[in-house]
């Protein structure tokens, strides 16, 4: 914050050397100024503190130049700063004023510092004035910020693409013409109704024509206004400002032309900043874990609402074993989508190294992928979760020895033997499951724990699964090493068995 500070001031506020340089060309006709304005913010820009300078630098009765710098403070606390070099010459006769400036103006707006030059010409009568501006963004003008999910994710056989568009700040240029009409209030100032119509241009956003309307008022101690504009690229926009004059309260006199002399420039000297969303190809989902494509299996009767054309397997024993697979996958997901169908299997099956088993009905999916290599984090592996009904399995998940496997949002319904089993995992996740060991007492002397995990290493966590009736501990964990993280379960109906050995319990 400091640096951007620093680096406004340097770039447009020399206020003390142009101070010193004015101070032996004061006169008493036109006088240093300062005022103290918010602006509010709206489409394009941000609202900011504003501390607005005016002085002379040369001047006569009919005519002066000036110099107006200005520092901005915006309500995010980045700085922007603003010089303009102004000249106006007054016609006694005619009474009117033309004025024309020049003013260069920078805006830090975290993703980018941007510059711009501007101009404008102004006809000024007692009455009614006509003013033209011109502004034209430098150097960077447009930046990425970032990227947005679409949530339009398809399935390209086992690759799934996410849909995203990247976010772009682009500066704008364009110029505005408005003309605006004096109504005196007497001995207090005047309003000023104005309407005006303007032109904007930006890569990424193309151009725009809009129009503009507001009243102003200009008093001796307070003014302000409110404005309202509409354009293709910004849209609607409503801004308001206030300020207040810190060097005099004498109310300005309008009838007289003399006194328009003095006035400030009637410009918006914030840089308009469009923010941009452009369609962006989408990218394959990349396991984090790995930094290459995860391998989408899904496992379903009905894949009605999944978008693309997913490698499919039938919600039967054979689909199931054939999506798991035989040998270890550091990248492979095996996904039971139950949303519009549901899934029943009976036999045992076995999670081999690195495979991820969840189903959709899991109320979230606790694995973060990246879209493209390098590409931020996608929650909830970018595929539909929360709905359907838990998939039943009436048999043991084995996790054979491996790294990063997980078993989420399953109905697991043993008899009489374990539910989940892992043995030599390392980084195992065991979350949102039904566990309920079904069987009798006659089978007391067999080992039926819900949840075993023996010789667990790395980051373990159990987390948030209902056990019920399991025979010696509903969950068990041997010889972890590492971080264990065994929270938010429900641990109920856990029975003993006759030839004990002292270590029952619900969680052991």
């Amino acid at each position: 914050m400091l640096k951007q500070l620093v680096k406004s001031l340097l770039l447009g506020l020399p206020f003390g050397l142009v101070s010193l340089l004015s101070l032996p060309v004061f006169a008493e006709n036109f006088s240093t100024t300062v005022n103290l304005r918010y602006n509010d913010g709206g489409q394009g820009q941000e609202g900011h503190t504003n501390l607005e300078f005016r002085i002379p630098l040369t001047q006569d009765p009919r005519s002066f130049f000036f110099l107006s710098p200005h520092l901005k403070v915006f309500n995010s606390g980045r700085f922007g700063s603003s010089i303009t070099l102004g000249f106006r010459t007054l016609n006694n006769q005619a009474k009117n004023i033309l004025g024309a400036w020049l003013a260069y103006d920078n805006r830090d707006t975290a993703t980018n510092f941007f510059q711009q030059i501007a101009g404008g010409l102004e006809f000024l009568a007692e009455r009614f004035d006509v003013k033209l501006n011109g502004f034209l963004p430098i150097g960077n003008t447009r930046t990425f910020v970032g990227d947005n999910l679409t949530g339009e994710n398809i399935f390209d056989n086992t690759t799934l693409l996410i849909g995203r568009s990247q976010r772009f700040d682009a500066a704008l240029k364009g110029a505005e013409l408005q003309a605006g009409l004096i109504i005196n209030i007497e001995n207090d100032g005047y309003l000023r109704p104005s309407l005006g119509v303007y032109y904007l241009e930006a890569p990424g956003s193309g151009d725009a024509v809009g129009v503009k309307g507001g009243i102003d008022y200009h008093g001796g101690l307070f003014s302000g206004g409110i404005s309202i504009q509409n354009d293709r690229i910004l849209g609607t926009s409503v801004r308001f400002n206030i300020g207040i004059n810190l060097t005099g309260t004498r109310p300005p006199q309008p009838s007289r032309i003399q006194e328009r002399m003095e006035e400030r420039i009637d410009r918006n000297s914030t840089i308009l900043v469009a923010n941009q969303n452009i369609s962006a190809p989408a990218l394959p989902a990349i396991n984090p874990e790995t930094g290459q494509p995860y391998e989408y299996f899904v496992v379903t009767d009905d894949p009605a609402g999944l978008r693309g054309n997913p490698n499919l397997n039938p919600a039967n024993d054979v689909g199931l074993a054939t999506a798991l697979g035989a040998t270890s996958n550091l990248n492979r997901v095996v996904y039971v989508y139950t949303a519009n169908a549901p899934a029943s299997f009976s036999n045992s099956f076995t999670v081999p190294g690195g495979t991820k088993l969840v189903s959709s009905a899991a109320p979230q999916i606790p694995f973060n992928a990246l879209f493209g290599v390098g590409g931020a984090p996608v929650p909830n592996l970018a595929i539909p979760v929360n709905t359907g009904t838990k998939p039943v399995i009436t048999n043991t998940i084995n996790l054979t020895s491996g790294t990063n496997q997980a078993v989420v949002g399953f109905d697991v319904q043993p008899n009489n033997t374990f539910g989940i089993r892992g043995t030599n995992n390392v980084n195992p996740l065991i979350q949102f499951n039904h566990v309920a060991v079904q069987g009798n007492d006659n089978h007391l002397t067999t080992n039926a724990q819900g949840i075993f995990l023996t010789s667990a290493s790395g980051n373990v966590r159990v987390l948030n699964n209902q056990v019920n009736n399991a025979l010696r501990e509903g969950i068990r964990l041997d010889r972890v090493t590492g971080n264990a993280v065994i929270d938010g379960n429900t641990v109920n109906g856990t029975r003993t068995a006759v030839a004990t050995n002292n270590l029952e319990g619900a969680i052991f």
